[in-house]
């Protein structure tokens, strides 16, 4: 059995931050804060982006964080400055800089943020086979919508 997450992990990165715990028993990670998980991504891109030699490479290096924010006030902050640092041909231009003006600009637009502790992944519970008459949709699913559409 399996599920396809790539789009969810995609948009919102932290919600695979402890799934090793959640799906496959492994110890519980400390609980972690989007500054602590930015700091060690900017450490890593210190070491590995050095250059930022053009744009396309820092956005592909910078691409995991963009979903950091995702429906939190101070998303447009993160990713307004983070586009317009990564078009500079300059030290500022590099992916660790680039992260680091964008944690800047998010902090300044919605403080605190960075410091809120992150949720826990929820494991998937299937629903429970159909008994006494329901029809084994989630509980506050409207009847009669198709599945796959907007409720």
């Amino acid at each position: 059995q399996g599920v396809m997450i790539g789009r969810g992990a995609m948009n919102t990165p932290c919600m695979l931050w402890d799934v090793d715990h959640t799906i496959y028993g492994e110890e519980k990670p400390e609980p972690m804060t989007r500054r602590q998980l930015l700091e060690k991504y900017r450490l890593y891109l210190e070491d590995s982006h050095a250059d930022g030699s053009s744009v396309g490479s820092t956005h592909l290096a910078l691409k995991p964080t963009l979903g950091m924010f995702s429906d939190l006030r101070g998303n447009k902050a993160f990713r307004g400055t983070a586009d317009a640092a990564m078009r500079k041909k300059n030290e500022e231009g590099a992916p660790a800089r680039v992260l680091e003006l964008a944690m800047e600009a998010v902090d300044a637009a919605n403080p605190g943020i960075l410091d809120e502790p992150l949720q826990g992944t929820v494991a998937f519970r299937p629903l429970a086979p159909k008994q006494n008459g329901t029809n084994g949709t989630p509980q506050g699913t409207p009847q009669g919508t198709p599945r796959g559409q907007k409720r």
